[in-house]
């Protein structure tokens, strides 16, 4: 029967040093150093440019999906921006360079679709806001033009033709 126990890490108290004593493998390490720095959000891209030439120096094979993995948390949780993003592309080596800039146009692809898809909803919200107050307008129209006749009898056509041209504040 195995015996399992945890421990519990205090990462934000971690100075880099500590966290490459406790891991041994690059990808442990980036981990660890990413999850430490999660609530430094004025953190640069560019200071992780040389950790992620170390990643990926020592990833396996197996390991480049996990280097693609940080890679898209850094840029989309760090502040630095396409120039950063080229900056780190040019310090990788040529073979991870191909990755990365998938990895980005993935991301850009991804940010697009948002912007667009938030776009056509803000107008679809214009649209119905302008459309309901049209609507209600039009219901001012008509309930004051029953209440006049109600009130007057017939309603001349200059009558109708002041209703009808008539937008809210005066209605």
């Amino acid at each position: 029967v195995p015996r399992l126990a945890y421990t519990l890490e205090d990462l934000t108290a971690l100075s880099d040093d500590q966290i490459a004593t406790h891991m041994q493998t690059a990808v442990l390490r980036m981990t660890w150093t990413l999850l430490r720095d999660a609530r430094a959000t004025s953190a640069a891209l560019l200071a992780y440019a040389t950790a992620l030439l170390e990643l990926w120096g020592a990833a396996s094979r197996e390991d480049r999906p996990a280097f693609v993995s940080l890679f898209e948390y850094l840029v989309r949780t760090k502040e630095g921006g396409p120039a950063a993003v080229r900056k780190v592309i040019a310090l990788m080596p040529p073979e991870a360079q191909e990755d990365i800039v998938s990895a980005y146009d993935r991301i850009r692809a991804e940010g697009q679709a948002e912007a667009e898809a938030k776009g056509e909803a803000r107008g679809e919200a214009r649209g119905e806001a302008r459309g309901e107050a049209r609507g209600e307008v039009k219901g001012r129209r008509l309930t004051l033009a029953k209440l006049l006749q109600l009130k007057f009898g017939a309603l001349s056509d200059e009558v109708h033709a002041r209703l009808e041209a008539a937008d809210e504040p005066p209605l």
